[in-house]
């Protein structure tokens, strides 16, 4: 594994892949100028994708156009796990259940690089193995993207959780230059509908939002950071009236993808509080940017949290979907928090990311006032990258739901802050 790092913007497009694994954006230098990326070797520019070693044996498996971004193990956890050996995520486990082909077809669709393939016969004869069986035959059909093929549904979009079943989706298409980001969808009581972060542009993602959305435009589109905004204006000149929101601390220096288009958004939040200190109050805003009070939160259903430290303009959204929660013990709102705060589920603990991270010291901070100020407004955690995490499941009442989400913060505090004192810039 050889770190590189460089004096250029990453390119907008991965050519021939040989960026196979991007480890952190240049704001986690504090400097637009430079990037660290993780590079693997390959054989030639114009060689054919190569299956990885680790895959377990059967008809599906993840090349080495891999980019590490756990987007399939998001979907399909216990089909797809990181391997440490080739640092790209494999099959060890060959969808057998319903219920794994399904969430095996949404990891395949999802997958920014299409490196999750189904192989064929005459792949498998180059590898020198064994005639397919009958099952494995059968198994590549039903895990075909072809309703026509298999007759099942494309995967996408698919419910969050069985919590807000009919108000929150995942996007799916996943996009390649927002590092595999996971783009969310969500409805408000009024029918309204929003984005949060890309889908990759194009027909077929189109047509999976306005499927669920019964042909209604979405109204806007959240942008949760610079690294995740690939694509917005794709989408904003297919929808004329969406309505984009961003975060102008992720403007000038620390825009380090270079896309000045990202200044004419519709609406762009204005940081007025001294929180980059780390002793304010999280600064709160509605669809229109303006701020709101903290005492008035409960009568909106959407709220957009300011949230620095991955970088300066990182925002969450959190969503409070009407009449979810009767009593005080009910299951609350969603949490998207963007690169901010997320469950690794190879760990098994929370993270922050903290080695891409801009200010780990301020993240840290911001962190304890997500879980202790305003953790009694969210049970669901709705990542960019790793894993979902449901804290409705965990326990019948809100305030052991909440003691469970402080006691999960403590080692992701812990881990911002040990970065924080390394000083390697």
């Amino acid at each position: 594994m050889k770190t590189v790092t460089t004096k250029a913007s990453v390119p907008t497009v991965w050519t021939s892949m040989i960026f196979a694994s991007v480890v952190t954006s240049t704001h986690a230098f504090n400097t637009p100028a430079s990037s660290t990326i993780v590079l693997r070797p390959f054989t030639a520019l114009n060689a054919a994708p190569k299956r990885l070693d680790s895959n377990v044996d059967g008809p599906l498996y993840v090349n080495d156009r891999c980019i590490n971004c756990s987007a399939c193990s998001m979907f399909a956890p216990l089909i797809f796990e990181r391997s440490d050996k080739e640092s790209a995520h494999v099959v060890y486990h060959q969808p057998q259940t319903e219920e794994e082909i399904e969430t095996a077809r949404a990891a395949l669709s999802a997958c920014p690089v299409a490196a999750i393939r189904v192989e064929t016969q005459a792949q498998r004869n180059h590898r020198k193995q064994s005639p397919m069986s009958h099952e494995d035959q059968a198994l590549g059909k039903e895990l075909a993207m072809s309703p026509k093929l298999n007759g099942r549904e494309m995967p996408f979009p698919r419910p969050v959780s069985t919590l807000f079943n009919e108000t929150v989706y995942f996007m799916g298409h996943h996009n390649e230059k927002s590092f595999g980001a996971t783009p969310y969808l969500f409805r408000l009581s009024s029918g309204q509908w929003i984005m949060v972060d890309t889908p990759r542009f194009g027909k077929p993602a189109v047509e999976a939002l306005e499927s669920v959305t019964a042909g209604r435009p979405p109204d806007y589109l959240i942008l949760t950071h610079v690294d995740d905004t690939a694509g917005h204006y794709d989408w904003k000149n297919h929808y004329p009236n969406l309505q984009r929101i961003f975060h102008t601390g992720d403007l000038g220096r620390h825009n380090w993808i270079g896309d000045t288009s990202l200044e004419s958004v519709e609406v762009l939040l204005q940081e007025t509080t001294n929180i980059q200190d780390g002793t304010a109050a999280l600064q709160a805003f509605d669809l229109n940017g303006s701020s709101i009070d903290r005492n008035k939160i409960g009568e909106e259903e959407v709220v957009i949290l300011h949230t620095p430290g991955h970088s300066p303009g990182s925002i969450s959204i959190l969503f409070q979907p009407k009449g979810a929660g009767n009593n005080e013990n009910s299951s609350k709102g969603v949490l998207f928090s963007g690169d901010t705060y997320s469950y690794r589920l190879s760990s098994d603990a929370m993270t922050g990311f903290p080695r891409y991270g801009n200010n780990q010291r301020l993240q840290a901070n911001i962190l304890k006032s997500l879980v202790h100020d305003w953790g009694s407004e969210w049970d669901l955690l709705a990542p960019g990258h790793g894993h979902v995490r449901d804290y409705s499941v965990m326990a019948a009442t809100k305030q052991e739901r909440l003691e469970i989400q402080k006691t999960e913060l403590i080692p992701a505090v812990e881990e911002l802050q040990r970065y924080a004192t390394l000083k390697r810039w």
